[in-house]
């Protein structure tokens, strides 16, 4: 059996590769760069390298389709973003292979900020209050004097926390949307959205679908995130929310979903309260830590790609602990300046990041140690990015959905054009 997976620098990406080895598959995975850590995996059968998907998608696709036209895969798993790129092109690989794609408008529907939190509100979920979403720069700046203070920006299209900042005031506000827009090229159609700042935890979900039922599902507290402010879980704690259960059935049940998902919400301190606040179509980290607690989303995804029949999952065990130590440890390191904390409040983070009892890591393995390895030094050429507010990007830009070289109707000429269908 012949397995082909791309998304190669994340450690779902190494969790997929490794598992599918243990299942019996020989793996092939492409990835774009020398020092992608999942490619120096001994799981691995085969290496590939492919243009990024953020700067390139139609060479990226052109790649993957020929690929796996002339490669006599058995299945294809896209783990991370290049998988809403490839969604244009279901039809035309599964002549060629197994794999499983929702359509691309209905990916975008999730992937969206603006449109997963107004059906968020039509289901009647919670979200934070004051949710706007400005369509010119003259709405920023009168919302800017009317909101209520603190406000969190975020990109409409996203993951990670990437692009995300917070301002206590209209100065702040208005200096780090200009420096997002910037930075990240975005069209006055699409400016970040604005939120009130809930205070709290972040709580997480990631789950496996089919036609709108979950097959199965694990909920987490993001103990440690990283970047400090509005970053990704780095170290996760199972827990029981009957709440967001009822919330992530709705979500599915509506989207008629099948395939992975994740949800994200915010606790407020205060209240206790869950607040929807992202979505992301696609797998998640989360899979590994329903793994180590015994519940194998992989398989059962695979028996689906095969057309078995496929039951409900049991639920890892709650208060069960996961991290990846390398980016947990630049959460402890980032601390230190976050302004987010007092100096007690620094205290308090590193004496219980020494406390934090019994967990798993996700990525370092003594029977694979290479991957670990690779990361870190990854990690360490690219050392001021990952210590800065936008950490999150060493790993994941590159393979990053990107709008602004993403054109649906150029795209598929182009992919055609250039031979790649």
């Amino acid at each position: 059996m012949r397995a082909f997976v791309t998304g190669t620098l994340t450690p779902t990406g190494l969790f997929i590769i490794r598992h599918l080895a243990r299942l019996g598959y020989e793996v092939t995975a492409a990835g774009h760069q020398r020092l992608d850590f999942c490619l120096y995996s001994n799981a691995l059968s085969r290496k590939l390298y492919f243009p990024s998907v953020w700067y390139d998608p139609v060479g990226f696709a052109r790649a993957v389709i020929n690929e796996l036209r002339t490669g006599n895969y058995d299945i294809y798993v896209p783990v991370f973003e290049e998988g809403y790129v490839m969604s244009v092109f279901r039809e035309e690989l599964a002549r060629y292979t197994r794999c499983q794609f929702m359509p691309f408008d209905a990916i975008m529907q999730v992937h969206d900020k603006t449109r997963s939190t107004a059906l968020a509100q039509e289901l009647g979920i919670p979200v934070p209050e004051s949710t706007m979403m400005p369509e010119s720069w003259d709405e920023v700046e009168r919302l800017a004097r009317q909101v209520e203070y603190p406000v969190i920006m975020k990109l409409r299209k996203s993951c990670s926390g990437s692009g995300q900042r917070i301002a206590e005031n209209p100065d702040q506000l208005l200096k780090a949307y200009r420096t997002i827009v910037k930075q990240f090229s975005i069209p006055e159609s699409e400016l970040p959205v604005m939120q009130r700042f809930v205070k709290g935890s972040l709580l997480s979900s990631v789950m496996l679908a089919k036609d709108g039922e979950i097959l199965g599902r694990v909920v987490f507290r993001g103990l440690h995130v990283y970047p400090i402010i509005g970053g990704t879980s780095c170290l996760k704690e199972v827990i029981d929310r009957p709440d967001i259960d009822e919330y992530d059935a709705l979500l599915i049940k509506k989207l008629n979903w099948t395939g992975f998902m994740s949800f994200d919400y915010i606790e407020d301190s205060r209240t206790g309260k869950a607040y929807f606040i992202d979505a992301n179509p696609r797998l998640a980290p989360g899979a590994i830590t329903a793994y180590i607690g015994g519940v194998d989303y992989l398989r059962t995804y695979i028996d689906m790609l095969y057309d078995r029949p496929v039951s409900t999952l049991p639920r890892p065990p709650v208060g069960l602990r996961t991290r990846w130590q390398l980016t947990d440890v630049a959460a402890l390191l980032t601390s230190v300046g976050c302004p987010g904390f007092d100096f007690r409040g620094k205290l308090r983070y590193w004496r219980d990041w020494f406390r934090r009892g019994k967990c798993y890591d996700e990525v370092n393995s003594l029977r694979d140690p290479l991957p670990g390895l690779m990361a870190w030094v990854y990690s360490i050429l690219k050392l001021p990015l990952m210590m800065s507010k936008d950490g999150s990007e060493v790993f994941l830009q590159s393979q990053m959905f990107n709008r602004e070289t993403f054109n649906l109707d150029e795209f598929e000429k182009e992919v055609a054009a250039a031979g790649g269908m």
